[in-house]
């Protein structure tokens, strides 16, 4: 994550999308290198690591950068329209909760 937090700084991204946010290490990485007033959409099909990722945010200030959204990627389109960076940290099929049903 401290490569995607540099290039996040880089191109002075201020609205950033992180699918499977899992347990929030990323989120919290993310909105740390975007800063105050950014705008961090976390999504998980997870609601139980939505609820921690909630709360390692939280604990860490980000609370109002960060938006939560606890949804399988087909029911959930996200509301930003914006250049995008892609960044994945799995290795060779995605994990069964960011396979597209679509």
């Amino acid at each position: 994550m401290q490569l995607a937090s540099m290039f996040v700084r880089a191109t002075g991204a201020r609205k950033i999308l992180d699918l499977g946010c899992g347990i929030g290490y990323s989120t919290a990485w993310l909105a740390d290198a975007a800063g105050t007033g950014s705008t961090v959409i976390a999504i998980d099909s997870d609601p139980g690591h939505v609820e921690v990722a909630r709360s390692v945010c939280a604990r860490l200030g980000f609370q109002a950068e960060v938006t939560f959204v606890s949804e399988r990627l087909p029911r959930w389109s996200p509301p930003l329209k914006a250049p995008s960076m892609r960044f994945t940290t799995t290795r060779g099929s995605p994990p069964r909760h960011l396979t597209w049903e679509g």
